[in-house]
C-alpha cells in the first residue's frame, strides 16, 4: 500500500561526532519528498542508505538509524521520523 501523498515526514541528520544534537533536514510530506526521491518512494527501512548533499555541494553517505512511523489509526498518524547519521 503507498503511503499518502499527503502525510506528513521528517528527515533529522546526526553527525559522527554529537549523536545528541540533530539537525533538521526535511519537513514536509511524502509527496514533496517523492519529487526529490523519486515518485517510487514509500517510506525508510533500517537497511537503507543515501547519498546527502550539503550546501557547499559535498556530498555524505548516510543510512537510517532510527524509524518512528506512525500507527494509521493512531491519534498521531500525521507524521514518520526518520534519524540519518553518516555511515
Amino acid at each position: 500500500m503507498k503511503i499518502s501523498d499527503a502525510k506528513r515526514m521528517v528527515l533529522d541528520y546526526v553527525s559522527k561526532n554529537d549523536e545528541t544534537e540533530s539537525k533538521r533536514i526535511f519537513d514536509g510530506t511524502y509527496g514533496e519528498f517523492r519529487k526529490i526521491h523519486g515518485e517510487d518512494f514509500n517510506g525508510f527501512s533500517k537497511r537503507d542508505s543515501f547519498f546527502l548533499q550539503d550546501e557547499n555541494g559535498n556530498e555524505e553517505k548516510v543510512g537510517i538509524t532510527e524509524i518512528k512511523n506512525s500507527h494509521p489509526e493512531s491519534s498521531d498518524s500525521i507524521k514518520d521520523e526518520f534519524v540519518v547519521r553518516p555511515i
